[in-house]
């Protein structure tokens, strides 16, 4: 078993897999340093024993000093993580959003670190007005096992796990050798071939007159029209497999890694369930987090909710990139009888704060598909952008989909100008992009 403080991936690992079944993780793991309660918590295998264990260990939440300050301390530390990183000349406009952002005075703290990683320290809360700890009710969707990495249920999936396992073959690995030490520039190397995937997966985007979404580690991802950035706005970064280990500008998720963004879980409502947010300004462009679950062929209906579908077997553009790239040729027959499944993330059961996202008819975050490694379902891995400024505290929100909307098309409570249940009719099919043009 891991103990509180250890980093021993072997570790956690073990000690997941015990827990979950046998689950093959997908990619290389993020620095972890297990929680005092890690332990116990994987330990309870119902649902009913992890609400248990949450709400015993619920408390009030109150301060010496006040929250305004709390916060403003939150944000000069996030500040400096930032120039430590790197990052000033490029969030230096942030500083005048310090203390913008009050939290509740009296909350009730359900976890101090639902992650269970030291590293990665994401608290939740009450906000509900009225709510005590002894009336205090912990839904069944809190208690998933958080992952900061897909993975696959080998048993369930096996086509898709042997999938995976051919593409990280040697031979089969995308990767490029064009540039090695420190932070290093692939993005628009014509010697990088990662680079080079990247740009030709633009292709795939609608010629307009403004420029391409561009998939970059250190310049805003901006998405300049409304149709289907899904499926056409799709990236393709480096990794720890290439020379460069990722550490260069054709990677995506050199700042989503980094954790700098410090947020909450919270709720607010008791009609809703847990929505999250950022003590701090984000700016427009931003790659936030990862949407990280179980990926599956077949999603059962009560985890419709809370899946997102990642590839769709009628993607005639990525079968044909797949194609041009220099596999093996059982890979590509595997990737051929793979690619005409729609496979989904499931993050029901295990996942990370992606999930916790909220839906909004005007969202501020989009999800996209960004590749590592490989182009098979199992190489593909969300990541959520902001699409426009947010303001500290605002909640993060994304469109749950046209069928969860027809759903709540009587009683959504996202409160947008543009929501089916406002009161501006003629508003009501804007979106973001439209209302900037």
């Amino acid at each position: 078993m891991s103990q509180p403080g250890s980093s021993n991936h072997s570790g956690y690992m073990h000690t997941i897999i015990k827990q979950i079944g046998r689950k093959g993780f997908i990619g290389e793991l993020p620095p972890f340093c297990a929680t005092e309660d890690f332990d116990s918590y994987l330990s309870a295998k119902t649902i009913e024993k992890r609400q248990a264990i949450l709400k015993n260990q619920s408390r009030y939440e109150f301060s010496e000093i006040s929250q305004n300050e709390k916060f403003g301390i939150a944000h000069i530390k996030f500040l400096r993580k930032m120039v430590d990183e790197g990052y000033n000349k490029h969030f230096r406009c942030l500083e005048e959003y310090l203390g913008f952002y009050t939290p509740p005075q009296r909350r009730i703290l359900i976890s101090k670190n639902l992650t269970l990683n030291q590293y990665s320290p994401f608290p939740a809360y009450s906000d509900i007005e009225g709510e005590t700890l002894d009336n205090l009710r912990i839904p069944p969707h809190l208690t998933f096992i958080y992952i900061d990495r897909n993975i696959i249920n080998p048993d369930k999936e096996p086509l898709l796990t042997m999938t995976l396992d051919m593409g990280n073959k040697e031979e089969n690995i995308i990767r490029c050798d064009c540039c090695e030490k420190g932070v290093v520039n692939c993005y628009e190397n014509p010697n990088c071939r990662c680079y080079q995937l990247n740009k030709r997966i633009q292709e795939f985007q609608l010629k307009r007159d403004e420029p391409p979404t561009e998939f970059n580690s250190f310049s805003p991802i901006l998405f300049t029209h409304t149709n289907d950035y899904f499926w056409r706005c799709i990236g393709f970064s480096c990794s720890s497999s290439c020379s460069c280990k990722g550490h260069c500008s054709n990677n995506t998720f050199f700042m989503i890694d980094r954790k700098l963004f410090p947020f909450e879980m919270y709720r607010n409502d008791p009609l809703m369930g847990f929505l999250l947010r950022s003590p701090v300004f984000i700016p427009a462009g931003t790659p936030l987090m990862e949407f990280t679950g179980e990926v599956m062929d077949h999603v059962r209906k009560p985890n419709v909710d809370y899946a997102y579908q990642v590839t769709i077997g009628t993607d005639t553009k990525l079968k044909e990139l797949v194609k041009e790239q220099p596999f093996t040729e059982q890979y590509q027959d595997l990737l051929k009888r793979i690619m005409n499944r729609n496979f989904h993330i499931d993050p029901t059961y295990f996942g990370n704060i992606g999930r916790m996202a909220g839906h909004s008819c005007y969202p501020n975050l989009e999800v996209v598909r960004v590749y590592k490694r490989s182009l098979s379902p199992a190489h593909a891995r969300l990541i959520m952008i902001s699409m426009t400024d947010i303001y500290p505290g605002t909640p993060l929100t994304i469109d749950y989909g046209k069928i969860y909307e027809e759903r709540l098309s009587e009683i959504c409570r996202c409160g947008s100008f543009s929501c089916p249940q406002g009161h501006h009719e003629e508003l009501k099919n804007l979106n973001f992009l439209n209302v900037n043009t």
